[in-house]
Parts: C-alpha cells; structure tokens; sequence
C-alpha cells in the first residue's frame, strides 16, 4: 500500500477514486499471498493425508500423521519374527525323546497349522548316521509307522504335559473361500501359537483328552514369564495322591533345574550329568540350525507342597526330572524375502527380534535375507557388553525381553539413524514409543501397545512395513517437490513484482492479471504434484536420517531456478514491449482492452505492454 501511495493514484482530479483504491488493496493483497508461503503447511498436510488413505489399502492404520515423513526417513526396522516375518502358523514337526544308550528317540508329526487331522509317526534310526539329513525331510516321506502312545512312558508324559500345562486353545472359524462364495472352516489359535501347536500335537496323538482332565486336577499354576523362559502348572494326581509338576520352556533353562532324565519308564530314571546335558544341548542345536524352536518339558512328583510365597516357584520348579523335546516350524510369509530384497536395496537395515534361541532365529534370518553367515546373532543378555562395531554387525537378536528392545532403540538413535519398532505386547510400549516410527501390530498387539505406536499393521506382516517405507519416502519427496516449487515461484514473483513497483507510475500487471498467475501458478501445478505417482527409483536412494527438506544441492537449486524464472518473466516482458518480439496485428483481433486513462491507471498503456503482459501471464 506504500508503493500505491508513492504513485499518487488515490486521487483522480482531486477526487478520492475509491474504485481503484479497491482494485489496488486487491493486487496488493494478491501480491502478498504470491510472496509468502503461506500455502505450504496446508498443501503438506494434504499430502500426509493423502499418504494416510493410500496406507489403509496396504492395511496400516495410521495414528500419528507426522510418523507419515518419518517412514521416509527410517535407516533401520527392527521387527519381531513370529507373526510378522514368520505365518505365526506354529507346528510341532519333531518329538524327540531323552535315551542315552542310542540316539534318542524321533517321533515325526504330519499336518500343518492348527488342524488336528495329521498323525505322529516313529521314526526309524536304525543306521541313521547323520541326523540332519532326517529333520530336513518331510515326516510322511520316511521309513516309519504310526505311533503308538503307550501309558507310563517319557512319550505319554510329554505328551500330556503339553495338553495340561497350556494356556491356549483352537476354535474353527467359517469364512468365505478364494471364490467368496463358499464357506469353509478355519482353524485358528486363541492365545499363544506355541501353546496353541501343542495342544494341537495332543489330539494328534488320539490321546482322550477327558481322562487326563479327570485324573489331573489344577492345584497351582505358574504363567510364562519371559525373563523366566518357563511355565509350570501343578496338578493333584488322582491315580496315586500325588502332586505333579509339569513344566516347559527353554531347553538350556529347564536343564539348569533338571537332575534326573527318564529312561524306559516314567518310574525308571538315571542321573543327569554335565556330559548328558551336552548332549541334549548339541541335539537342540542341530533342530534350531535348521530354523525350529524348540521347547523342552520336565515333570516331577511330590508329596506336598511349599506354602505359597515369594520362593515356592522356585522351590517347585527345582530337582526336575527331563522328558524330551518338540520341534515346532513357523515358516517364513510369503514375499518376506522380496520384502528384505527391497528394504536392503533401499539402505535400509532389518532386524530380527526374537524370543527364540540364537540357532533357530539366526536360521529363519538367513532363510528370508535378513542375515548372512558374516552377520552377527547375538542374546539379548549380551547387547549392554557389545562394541559399537559388534552392534552394528549384528543382524539377529535373539532371547530378546521388552528392556533390550528399549536398548538397542537407544544404541541406533545415538548414531543418527532413525529407527522403527515393532512390538504387540504390553511391555514394548516402551521401546516402541522411543523409536522414531513405532509400529504395533493389528491381530497379536496388546491395546497398550496400540495406543503406544505411531501405526499398526493390521496384517502383522513384515511386507506391510516395506510398502508404507516405500509409501513413507514417495511422500517426502512430494513434500520436497512441493515447498521446492511454491518458493521459487513465490520468489520469482516477489522479485519482478517489488522491482516493478520502484519504477514510478509503472504497472507490470493488472489485477485480474494477478488473480490469474495466482490461481493458475500457485494451484493446479501443485494439484498435480500432489497427486502423482511414486518414483519407481524411490525405494534405489539412500535412507536420508536426520536430512532436513533442503540440502545445500537443493538450495542453490531453488536460487538458481528463481533467479532464472524472474529473469524470464522479465524478459518476456520487455522483449515485447520494446519490439523484440514483434507484435502482429493479428493479435489485436478478439478482445480489445481497454488502454490507461487517468481513472484506469492499471490499464496497459498501448498494444506493445497488453502484449508483453499476456505473454507474462
């Protein structure tokens, strides 16, 4: 309004010309908004939202709009391994029972998931010298014959301990098939999975489940804690007045606590020294090389029991008797790999967390790309000792409890990488809030891990984590390009409007002039930014951490593309109006515009400037 002062245009013949007062307020308003970017926080919470509605077809749910940005910063996904890389689809594959006099005893398991129509199988060793070569076959491909369960023996015991100290179970659910029409029967797990597949081990054994349940009644129960790695239920023996204890859990745990081993006879035992232990370990070992968890079951009779209080867990869970092993496979999902593929391709570092042994995880790892034989798989005891070079080798954590996940969130964001978490439980809320991008999971999470997390997958799937990663930098760069051309159109404006307005009684445009640049300019090129496609190379750059939106590359990008674009707008300008740019009289036909009077000072002054703004606008 200054300038508009300056040029001595408010008064026409001594009268106030409150017409062009208002086309002048009007330009100079128009003037302001094309300078100041006043626009960019609304077009960038445009873009967030539309990353939150294209998110929600590759099932995320998206709570915090800012973490949007935040997936296209993230260097490093640490996510969990059963549900999200693995099916969480948990199925005892191997029963293997303690005989020190041979090789043990193998018991091979058919069928897959949580339906109960396979069978257990025995398993010949007779000349087997390479006991790998047998785990990586298929049960029902080998020399063997349906199991019998006989009573009395370290067979049924397992068996049972596995049925009774359970806090899962199995319910059939109809759904539509692949051709939505029909409906066929589901068989899915409530609570935990691995209790859910032993359970399912149980009915596969023929075993009638209402007489375990009559003979054993529950005194005492001891739920799994995982800085424990066990779980105990105690039981009134009916058939003899004892009490019994059933526990299962980490093998290496359960092995601290056991002293006895069963032979022939539940009744028939041996002593269980350091060598035997050794044993049984190097035969864990070899089952969770090749990508098992295993869970070992112990039981032992008393004749009473400790008063309740702080010690008589530990008490009843002491001078066990070892029974043997399951083997439980959760294969990979389908296109974790490719996942992995795409994640590292893009810079970015996956994670395995874990609860499972060292052996079984750093398997599944190297199955899907995670790890490689250089990469280190490490417990979660041994994080707080590990040197930064060591850390950042690592690939694999493995015996992992909620207070590592809050650690190794730490150890990253002190290096400047921008971290995402994964986590369901009501103890990882912690670690999922610290990390830069937290992500709960959608079918296992907790609600407090919900409520912690800046999205939930709602497939658990370590897939739907790459695509909103993808999702997250097509975004940034949209942003990116969006502030890019809002400020160096609005700076080249600004330069050739202000420097236009120093000239006395010069108008460079009128105001519908200047209504059009600002509805055309500032509009639909960004409308078009807004909704177009991701960058099929976004997923090949690097991750960019901490980068701000403007890099130094950028700036002088956006000085020199300003610079340019006012210089054009000028030039454009007087290259018409001085005749550079030769006016035809071809141009005169059509609309006639009006030419400046003293009332109508924004008006062109001749054919030569309507021209030279036109070819402006």
């Amino acid at each position: 309004m200054i300038l508009f002062y300056v040029k001595n245009c408010i008064f026409v013949d001594g009268v106030l010309n409150t017409k062009l007062i208002i086309k002048e307020v009007v330009g100079c308003l128009i003037t302001a908004m094309s300078i100041m970017s006043i626009n960019i926080p609304l077009l960038t919470t445009i873009i967030l939202l539309t990353g939150v509605l294209a998110m929600t077809k590759h099932q995320v749910i998206i709570r915090d709009l800012n973490s949007v940005e935040s997936l296209g910063r993230v260097s490093v996904v640490c996510s969990d391994k059963t549900g999200t890389i693995t099916k969480n689809e948990m199925t005892v594959k191997w029963i293997w029972i303690t005989r020190f006099q041979s090789d043990g005893i193998l018991y091979g398991v058919t069928g897959v998931g949580f339906e109960s129509s396979g069978k257990i199988l025995s398993i010949d060793l007779n000349g087997v010298t390479n006991l790998r070569e047998i785990i990586t076959k298929e049960p029902e491909t080998l020399k063997c014959e349906e199991a019998e369960v006989k009573p009395h023996t370290p067979f049924e015991y397992l068996v049972v301990s596995g049925f009774l100290n359970n806090d899962g179970s199995i319910v059939k659910e109809k759904v539509k098939g692949p051709d939505k029409k029909r409906e066929q029967i589901v068989y899915k797990a409530v609570g935990d999975t691995t209790d859910a597949s032993i359970l399912v081990l149980f009915y596969k054994s023929k075993l009638d489940s209402e007489t375990y349940k009559n003979r054993f009644q529950l005194v005492r129960s001891y739920p799994f804690d995982s800085k424990l790695k066990r779980m105990t239920k105690v039981f009134m023996d009916k058939a003899n007045g004892k009490y019994i204890v059933f526990t299962k859990g980490a093998t290496e745990v359960l092995l601290s606590r056991c002293n006895y081993a069963v032979k022939d006879k539940i009744t028939d035992t041996e002593f269980l020294d350091n060598k035997k232990k050794e044993h049984i370990l190097e035969k864990t070992r070899l089952f969770a090389s090749e990508g098992y968890r295993v869970i070992s079951f112990s039981f032992k009779y008393m004749d009473s029991l400790p008063p309740k209080g702080d010690n008589d867990r530990e008490t009843i869970e002491n001078d066990m008797i070892y029974l043997g092993f399951g083997a439980i496979i959760d294969p990979p999902r389908e296109g974790v790999r490719d996942a992995v593929f795409e994640a590292k391709s893009a810079g970015i570092k996956p994670i395995m967390i874990t609860s499972d042994s060292v052996e079984t995880a750093k398997s599944i790892a190297m199955q899907v790309g995670i790890a490689s034989e250089d990469d280190l798989a490490v417990e979660g005891n041994e994080i707080p000792s590990l040197m930064d070079e060591e850390f950042l080798r690592t690939a694999v954590f493995a015996r992992v409890s909620p207070e590592h996940k809050k650690i190794i969130v730490e150890r990253y964001k002190r290096r400047d990488q921008v971290v995402a978490m994964t986590g369901d439980g009501v103890n990882d809320a912690l670690a999922i809030s610290m990390a830069d991008v937290g992500i709960a999971m959608g079918i296992s999470g907790t609600d407090v891990a919900k409520q912690a997390a800046d999205m939930v997958i709602a497939d658990d799937s370590f897939n739907s984590i790459v695509v909103v990663i993808r999702e997250g930098r097509g975004l940034f760069q949209k942003i990116r390009a969006v502030i890019f051309f809002y400020i160096a159109v609005n700076f080249a404006e600004a330069l050739v409007y202000f420097a236009s307005s120093l000239i006395p009684g010069f108008y460079l445009l009128n105001t519908w002039q200047q209504i059009y640049i600002f509805m055309t300019a500032h509009s639909l090129p960004l409308f078009a930014l807004i909704i177009d496609k991701l960058s099929k190379d976004v997923m090949k750059e690097k991750p960019r951490d901490t980068e701000g939106i403007f890099n130094i590359p950028l700036r002088n990008a956006l000085v020199i593309f300003s610079l340019a674009l006012a210089f054009s707008m000028a030039f454009a300008y007087f290259a018409t109006y001085y005749g550079l740019i030769p006016v035809f009289d071809l141009n005169m036909a059509g609309y006639v515009p009006k030419f400046q009077s003293p009332d109508e000072p924004l008006n062109p002054v001749n054919w030569a400037q309507a021209k030279a703004r036109t070819n402006v606008t």
